[in-house]
């Protein structure tokens, strides 16, 4: 079963770099919380999750760049 879903994040400060660029592992930490909040909504919330001994190691990750960030 596919689960599909918006999620949308805020960039900190601490995020950026000096050109203000998002690091990989900042969209990486952005998607690990995007799919967490997915599974909540559809009745799979953290502790359901550590209950069943249930782990998440994505396959793969798309990020879609819309545009720099502004001071």
């Amino acid at each position: 079963m596919a689960l599909v879903g918006l999620y949308s994040a805020t960039t900190r400060i601490a995020d950026l770099d000096s050109q203000r660029h998002v690091s990989n592992r900042v969209y990486e930490q952005f998607c690990a919380e995007g799919r967490y909040r997915l599974l909540e909504q559809h009745g799979w919330s953290l502790e359901t999750l550590l209950a069943r001994g249930v782990t998440l190691r994505p396959a793969a990750t798309y990020v879609k760049f819309h545009r720099q960030q502004r001071a």
